[in-house]
């Protein structure tokens, strides 16, 4: 499928700027880029346009970790799959509890889904 981004994270960054890009920058611009706006449909009968149109974008966005040629395209439904679904998660958090929430869910996400990552590298431990 091509080099996933996060190996180039990994590969020419700190634990501490992973750390951060990771679960601190990246929840807070994409919550505020993809589901802030949602607010201001809340009672809207767009409503539900809205928030999968928000649901798409999360996903599409993410296309681009992925480094290939043309045919990564054919397989982009099962690539951003996981998060469609995340996104569904965190809109309906960003609805029903608020912003920080869906923030903070977002990042312990990011932060669980690289752990195990992170901790082989604090261990010196090669990933390969």
């Amino acid at each position: 499928m091509g080099e996933h981004s996060t190996e180039k994270l990994f590969s020419q960054n700190s634990i501490w700027i992973i750390f951060l890009t990771v679960s601190i920058m990246a929840p807070i611009v994409e919550e505020v880029l993809f589901r802030g706006p949602l607010v201001y449909f809340r009672n809207s009968p767009y409503f539900k346009y809205a928030f999968y149109t928000s649901v798409l974008l999360f996903g599409i966005v993410h296309i681009f970790n992925f480094e290939g040629d043309a045919q990564l395209y054919y397989y982009t439904p099962l690539l951003i799959a996981p998060q469609l679904i995340t996104g569904i998660f965190l809109g309906y958090i960003r609805v029903k509890l608020r912003l920080k929430w869906s923030i903070l869910f977002h990042a312990t996400f990011n932060t669980v889904l690289i752990g195990p990552v992170m901790l082989l590298k604090i261990l010196n431990i090669p990933m390969e």
